[in-house]
């Protein structure tokens, strides 16, 4: 099994994966970024940016040139020699059914583990001192409450306080475990007159009242009336919420959405076509569903099935005429989209990015070449007319981005084979314009901050310019950075796909040369492959360094980018599809449960996964080790930083189960060399004055983490409530601490509850092998 997904041995000797002296290197103006010949450059002409530093530094490898490459160029280990079938009876041994657990793992009451504590050590001696602690809800991530302590806590060291004022994000965030159940009926509004509704008085109208008579008209033919044809379930009463009910929705929607899911410009939304009622609908239902208020929230359900309703008709009536859907539709459906995964309950069900109306709205867009739009050169002559023109193109753009954000997400991140309903091709327009611009409430305002934000690029130019690694020209807004992380992942994952393309190292003529790529090769053994990751790694660190200035005007506070390039990096450092399959297969063979029905159920099975989370730990060990950094910095994004949006559950879950991986097969790796322990060279001698241990959910100097890549064997990673990850007991508290980390934080979201049952279910599991 070995031999088939091994790649063919490189030469010991030449430790390096850059293009050799004559190999021919792309120059600008004679190669695009796009074509897939384009060649990564060699990193050593510009020394790559590095986040965790905030000074310019000189290169990490300075003088001889034999020197240890950069940490992003860190070899591939082809000449390690470990005792696989040693390995592997040991590891099949930990991930074979050794019980019978009965409970279903989506039970709302199968939390095993729910009243556990959890000892919060950072070291195996500290649980002597008996300390227990456990995470603090979502609702106290305010700055406030550290002023509650009986010490003093100054804004800064100069006011001569105790301390300084811990620097957390102070935001409103959904954290009521009730806030599932409180979402109501789908077929039923509930009565909510009877308490206040407007928290924020309105500066003006914002349904106008001929659109509110139109939805009312709507609702009574799509949810009251019997239709033989669409074959619709009557609600069971006819109570619709109030005209100022549904503004406040949407008041709710623009207070707390966050920017990637912003596409409807506020200041020139009038609301008053014919088919605006939709997305007035939209916005107040994912307003609802993100409201803390328990009138709003327990609308939201009944809100979604009458959207849904909506754009059903509307789609049928579009096919008949064939007609080009207009733009409040378009930010209707994606909307509603955006929705659907706020509202998602299973992991298991049929991802967002293969829907019928995802993928219809993913059509329209292509269609409408959304994502092809030209952008005039802004000047100071524009007028109002000239503005809310821009407002049109924008708001267009935002729809197709956020579209193709949604499915980048779920393409890189649901640890399933998903068909993308876009390619990187598809980006042929600027980048989505700054948040300070998008969110200016006039002309004379827009146009005073034009004057500070650059009109943006294209994607394609900025992918050019990173690849390059020249540094960034202009600040980029929290959605346009999100955008570019995703951009960087999905050229990786492209040139990946063309590796493992059977077909893609044939000419005309040319002999089959034998099976697939795919059952030969270990992706990241291949050395094209290196060479775009590694170059991939480069650019991610460069626009990480890009937010720096952000966070220093924040006063510390990390944007919601941070979670997008953290996320990154495990996605291109990890097999996670493998890591994930793992968990679902040990989850599964231990129990009954039939919700991994999919994943398979046998010893050849466990093998393979086995196998390639193996080649990960011991071959690909100086990214592993890079990736349980990078997922270690995602708890603390979470702790410290988190708004509680709905893509914080998958980001700390896919974190959770990386460090599980992680913590469960490098002691066996450890145990398997204790009786060959490899030669130390004389380069090697100061080790014993490195550090013993390195917090990774927590900051860390730079120097420390480069130690640790380096040389990470050495070290002890730990983390709070776990202490080290990789001693015994070590990777299934890592799953408690996530699942708990998962209820505290994230508990709006009814994906939260099945992200916390499968981690506490696999750590029960972790815990008895």
């Amino acid at each position: 099994m070995v031999q088939q997904i091994q790649a063919p041995p490189l030469d010991e000797s030449n430790t390096s994966f850059l293009p050799a002296t004559g190999s021919q290197v792309a120059q600008p103006q004679d190669r695009s970024l796009m074509n897939a010949n384009w060649v990564a450059q060699d990193p050593t002409s510009v020394s790559p940016y590095n986040f965790q530093d905030q000074r310019m530094v000189a290169p990490l490898v300075e003088g001889d040139p034999s020197s240890l490459p950069a940490t992003n160029w860190l070899p591939y280990t082809n000449g390690m020699d470990w005792d696989f079938d040693l390995y592997m009876t040991q590891a099949l041994n930990n991930f074979s059914p050794a019980m019978d657990l009965q409970t279903s793992i989506w039970s709302p009451s199968a939390n095993p583990l729910e009243n556990a504590t959890i000892d919060i050590r950072t070291s195996p001696e500290a649980g002597s001192k008996g300390s227990v602690a456990e995470e603090s809800p979502a609702g106290s991530m305010s700055v406030t409450n550290s002023v509650a302590s009986s010490k003093r806590h100054g804004t800064f060291y100069a006011d001569g306080e105790v301390s300084r004022l811990a620097r957390h994000r102070n935001a409103e965030v959904l954290q009521n475990q009730d806030h599932v159940s409180r979402m109501g009926n789908g077929l039923e509004f509930s009565h909510i007159e009877s308490e206040p509704l407007v928290t924020h008085a309105a500066s003006r109208s914002i349904i106008p009242t001929h659109t509110y008579n139109r939805t009312l008209k709507e609702f009574d033919e799509l949810c009251m009336t019997e239709n033989p044809v669409l074959l619709f379930e009557k609600f069971r009463s006819d109570r619709f919420p109030s005209r100022q009910a549904l503004e406040t929705c949407i008041e709710s929607y623009f207070e707390n959405i966050t920017t990637v899911f912003q596409v409807v410009h506020q200041p020139t939304a009038a609301l008053e076509g014919d088919n605006d009622w939709i997305l007035c609908l939209a916005l107040a239902a994912l307003g609802a569903a993100t409201s803390s208020s328990t009138s709003l929230v327990s609308n939201a359900e009944a809100l979604r099935t009458f959207l849904q309703r909506a754009i059903t008709t509307r789609y049928m009536l579009i096919g008949r005429v064939k007609d080009a859907p207009e733009l409040s539709f378009m930010q209707a459906c994606i909307l509603y989209d955006v929705l659907e995964l706020h509202l998602q309950h299973s992991i298991n069900e049929e991802a967002l990015a293969g829907t019928r109306s995802f993928s219809d709205c993913c059509t329209n867009i292509k269609r409408s070449r959304w994502l092809n739009l030209n952008e005039p050169i802004w000047d100071d002559t524009w007028t109002e007319d000239n503005w809310k023109a821009w407002a049109q193109r924008e708001s267009q753009r935002r729809v197709a981005y956020c579209a193709w954000h949604l499915d980048s997400w779920y393409f890189l991140t649901s640890g399933k084979n998903l068909s993308a309903n876009f390619s990187l091709n598809d980006v042929q327009t600027q980048l989505p314009i700054h948040e300070a611009l998008w969110l200016a409430k006039s002309l004379g305002e827009w146009m005073n901050l034009k004057v500070t934000h650059k009109q943006p690029m294209s994607l394609t130019a900025l992918l050019r310019s990173i690849y390059q690694q020249q540094p960034l020209t202009q600040e980029l807004g929290d959605f346009a950075q999100s955008v570019a992380v995703h951009a960087v992942c999905r050229r990786t994952m492209e040139i990946g796909y063309n590796i493992l393309d059977p077909l893609s190292g044939l000419d005309a003529g040319q002999h089959h040369r034998g099976e697939s790529v795919r059952d030969i090769y270990w992706l990241p053994s291949d050395p094209e492959y290196q060479k775009w990751r590694n170059k991939a790694l480069d650019c991610l660190d460069t626009l990480h360094w890009g937010t720096h200035g952000v966070i220093a005007r924040l006063q510390g506070l990390e944007p919601p980018a941070v979670l997008h390039l953290h996320m990154s990096r495990l996605v291109l450092l990890v097999p996670y599809q493998d890591v994930y399959d793992l968990m679902c297969e040990v989850v599964s063979s231990h129990g009954n449960d039939a919700s991994f029905a999919h994943v398979g159920n046998s010893r050849s099975r466990r093998e393979d996964l086995v196998a390639k989370i193996w080649l990960w730990i011991s071959k690909d060990h100086y990214k592993s080790r890079l990736a349980i950094v990078h997922a270690g910095a995602m708890f603390w994004y979470i702790r410290h930083h988190g708004t509680g949006n709905i893509l914080e559950p998958t980001s700390l879950f896919v974190a959770s189960v990386i460090l599980w991986a992680y913590g469960s097969f490098v002691p066996l790796l450890q145990a398997s060399t204790d009786d060959n322990p490899p030669v130390t060279s004389r380069v090697d001698t100061d080790e014993e004055f490195d550090p013993t241990m390195i917090q990774i959910d927590r900051p860390c100097d730079d120097e420390l983490i480069q130690i640790f890549i380096r040389r990470g064997n050495s070290m002890q990673p730990h983390m709070l409530g776990v202490g080290n990850i990789c001693q015994p007991g070590g990777a299934h508290n890592v799953l408690k601490v996530g699942a708990k980390l998962i209820k505290n934080r994230c508990s709006a979201w009814p994906i939260s509850k099945t992200y916390e049952n499968l981690l506490l279910h696999c750590a029960q599991v972790s815990a008895r092998t």
